[in-house]
């Protein structure tokens, strides 16, 4: 089963792959949205396997 990231979902993935580590509250801010959503961002890409 392959899970599909939207736009900002990719976009964290890149950075977390050429920084090796992302701040929420960066995101937060880069993207314009709440934490909850970033949590739930990051949670979704540790569910496929990417974090």
């Amino acid at each position: 089963m392959s899970i599909t990231l939207n736009d900002r979902q990719q976009q964290i993935l890149e950075r977390l792959n050429a920084e090796g580590e992302v701040k929420i509250a960066e995101l937060r801010e880069a993207f314009a949205v709440t934490e909850m959503t970033i949590r739930r961002d990051l949670e979704k890409l540790e569910a496929a396997g990417h974090a």
